[in-house]
Order: C-alpha cells, then sequence, then structure tokens
C-alpha cells in the first residue's frame, strides 16, 4: 500500500545552488564604448565601394554590416532575385559589346542582325545561370527571362544609337581605387572612349534613377 503523503513532502530544501549563488554574489561594471578601432592606412575594405553608399546613408549601418559583419537573413522568394537579374543583365551586355564595340557598328548592323547578337547573347548567359540553377529554370521560366532580357536590352540599344559617336574601351573591369588611405575592390560595367580621346564610365541600372540623388550632404 502507498501511504498519502503532503505536498508540503514534495518541497525541496531552500539550498544553495552555485548557479545562484555565483549570479548573487556579480559585481557589474559599466563600460562605454562608442569608438571602434580605426582602419589603418592602406586597408582593403571589404565589400566594395558598398561601404561607401552605407556611409552616405547611414553611418551606424556601415558600420553594422562592413565593420561588424552583420547581415540580414536572406529572402525567400519565387524567381530570381535583383541581384541575379543584374548578373544576367551585365553578363548579356558585356557579350553585346564584345560583338558590336562601337556606335558606329551598333547604327550600321541591320535590325535583323543586330536582333541575333541581343538574342545570341542572352541565350549564351541564361543557358549558363540555368546550367546551374535547374531546379528553377523551368523550360517556360527560361524561355520568359529571355524575352524579358531581349526586350530590355532591344529598348536599351536605341538610347545607345541616339549618342554622339564612340568605342566601347572595357568592360566589366574591376579597378583597386584608394580614397583617403582606404582601398576599394570597384567593378566598372564599361568605360566608352570619345572622338575625342575623353573616356564615358557607364554604370547599368534598370531601376528608376535620378541625377539629383548624387548631390546633397548625403548622395545616393
Amino acid at each position: 500500500l502507498l501511504r498519502e503523503v503532503d505536498l508540503q513532502d514534495f518541497l525541496m530544501d531552500d539550498v544553495q545552488f552555485y548557479a545562484r549563488a555565483i549570479h548573487q554574489s556579480a559585481r557589474l561594471e559599466i563600460f562605454k564604448d562608442d569608438m571602434a578601432p580605426p582602419l589603418e592606412m592602406g586597408t582593403v575594405v571589404a565589400g566594395g565601394t558598398d561601404v561607401l553608399k552605407q556611409q552616405a546613408a547611414c553611418p551606424f549601418r556601415a558600420f553594422a554590416k562592413h565593420r561588424l559583419g552583420a547581415q540580414p537573413l536572406n529572402q525567400v522568394g519565387v524567381g530570381l532575385n535583383a541581384s541575379e537579374r543584374g548578373k544576367l543583365l551585365h553578363a548579356t551586355m558585356e557579350a553585346v559589346w564584345k560583338t558590336v564595340q562601337s556606335h558606329a557598328i551598333l547604327c550600321s548592323t541591320p535590325e535583323e542582325g543586330l536582333q541575333r547578337i541581343i538574342r545570341d547573347a542572352v541565350a549564351q548567359v541564361v543557358n549558363k545561370m540555368a546550367h546551374n540553377r535547374q531546379f528553377m529554370f523551368s523550360g517556360k521560366f527560361t524561355a520568359l527571362e529571355k524575352i524579358r532580357l531581349e526586350k530590355l536590352i532591344t529598348a536599351w540599344m536605341e538610347l545607345e544609337k541616339q549618342r554622339n559617336p564612340f568605342s566601347v574601351f572595357q568592360t566589366e573591369q574591376e579597378r583597386v581605387i584608394d580614397i583617403g588611405g582606404l582601398v576599394f575592390n570597384a567593378r566598372i560595367d564599361r568605360i566608352d572612349e570619345l572622338l575625342d580621346g575623353r573616356h564615358v564610365i557607364i554604370d547599368y541600372k534598370t531601376g528608376k534613377a535620378d541625377v539629383q540623388h548624387w548631390f546633397g550632404e548625403r548622395p545616393d
């Protein structure tokens, strides 16, 4: 037979556990540290020129991202994200200009020939990414992505035709830039050479761009 017990029989003695004893003996110290250690002259800053963009927008965000390595969690979405679409565009433009090479060639190329150049460049770039992302690039998705890029670059070429004569000097060139003793790895989308020998730096943007964002205390 089991004897009847009282609830008090289950209570533990008021013993002092080590964890509680350590916590109660702790002495808190407040240390204010609002200055990060300075970067040494010549330090190569990770993340490229994005640190300048982040610094202009919010110095703390630049510090958190590029000095502390804080990164947001990846967003799960359907299809390609903005970064992947940008890589497709840059690679396709590079392939197109390797063939076209100048404003004169662009303007003298028949419409059918230009469309073939664009179509071949798009197919080359998209098929390369599709080979590594087969779970995403179904037949229908691949076809839609090719159509999107072909339309975008065709419209882009019409804008290029309206420019003064130029030749493509370099595409997708990596450069090391020293600004105020900090060294940045930068990639230039394209450099054109004009008839008078001047160079024009071109940065591809597919979203809304406003020249006014270049000015002010915190340029974008």
